[in-house]
């Protein structure tokens, strides 16, 4: 039932719903599933952040930690993208630590499309112990990843790397994408380069931000060249 709202905006039956499945969620004693995790957090995408969807995130929360099974990497990918409207919250933060070990446990490697989606659905509760330590696991995915990251991925991880801030989950995240960054075919999208530059902002100095500085400043196009 919740994956079948997942193309339908915040409303007020669309609250009256999620109160009603958040009662049902809470008085359900069968084994979930990852499919049915994943299936149900993207049920809450276009939500909001209402007393509801909260309610119904905090009743999945028990099924996540009892969930028995390895995440694969889709539903990792799912569930995380995801959180994409909440901010910090005790109950988002409860969800958070309860998906950390799955995350760390999944059945696959974390490829880019993954890390990248995922690092975008946490950058608003990024701010969140639980959710940094989640960005830790994608940074060193991010770092032992064999597969190169495409120009568009790169931009969405540096704008998630923003809001994560100067930290050492952040800085161990901005050491992983700037050899990502530099890998990129120059010249770059000026929005690659800004996203890149923004994500910078509040980290005070220090080898991965030099590392991230040169990589962005070798991508600008020369002079007169055609920018998108």
């Amino acid at each position: 039932a919740l994956y079948g709202l997942h193309r339908l905006e915040d409303s007020l039956p669309m609250r009256a719903m999620l109160a009603a499945l958040s009662v049902k969620l809470a008085l359900c004693s069968q084994e979930f599933e990852p499919r049915h995790i994943s299936g149900a957090f993207m049920g809450l995408q276009r939500c909001g952040e209402s007393t509801e969807s909260l309610a119904v995130l905090a009743a999945l929360t028990p099924h996540i930690v009892r969930s028995s099974q390895a995440f694969p990497e889709h539903c990792v990918r799912i569930t995380l993208y995801s959180m994409q409207g909440f901010t910090p919250k005790r109950d988002v933060a409860a969800a958070l630590a309860a998906l950390r070990p799955k995350v760390a446990s999944c059945a696959e490697p974390l490829g880019p499309f993954t890390i990248c989606s995922a690092l975008y659905g946490l950058r608003l509760c990024a701010e969140l112990p639980e959710a940094r330590a989640i960005v830790q696991i994608l940074a060193r995915a991010a770092a032992a990843c064999p597969e190169p990251f495409s120009e568009k991925q790169v931009s969405a991880a540096c704008m998630a790397l923003r809001l994560v801030g100067d930290c050492p989950e952040g800085r161990e995240l901005l050491g992983a994408l700037a050899p990502r960054m530099a890998a990129l075919d120059a010249p770059l999208n000026g929005m690659t380069v800004a996203q890149a530059l923004s994500g910078l902002r509040g980290f005070s100095g220090g080898e991965e931000v030099r590392a991230m500085m040169e990589a962005a400043t070798a991508g600008i196009p020369a002079a007169g060249s055609p920018t998108d």
